[in-house]
């Protein structure tokens, strides 16, 4: 995830465009990371575009920013899942289901 996070920061810092194309970005549960990495663009198969698009619509950019930068300081992946099941799947319960 810090590589994402470097390859944008890199763009927005000599104001170059960049998306993130395939699976990833069409997978709800990385949604709010991927705009909380500060991700513009997310090139995905069409059939992932209605979950992608009510999860984007449904949550403020300010709280997938506290999320992913919360994330970004784990360094065990067993504390990242767990930081993910109590602040990410509620809100995908919720945006999907609603």
């Amino acid at each position: 995830m810090n590589f994402i996070k470097i390859i944008v920061d890199s763009a927005n810092k000599y104001k170059k465009e960049i998306t993130l194309c395939g699976e990833l970005a069409g997978d709800t549960l990385f949604t709010m990371i991927l705009l909380g990495l500060g991700l513009k663009n997310l090139s995905m198969s069409p059939t992932a575009i209605a979950g992608v698009r009510k999860i984007v619509r449904s949550v403020k950019l300010s709280k997938c920013v506290e999320i992913t930068n919360e994330l970004l300081k784990f360094t065990c992946i067993n504390d990242s899942k767990k930081y993910i099941k109590e602040n990410i799947f509620p809100v995908l319960d919720y945006s999907i289901c609603s």
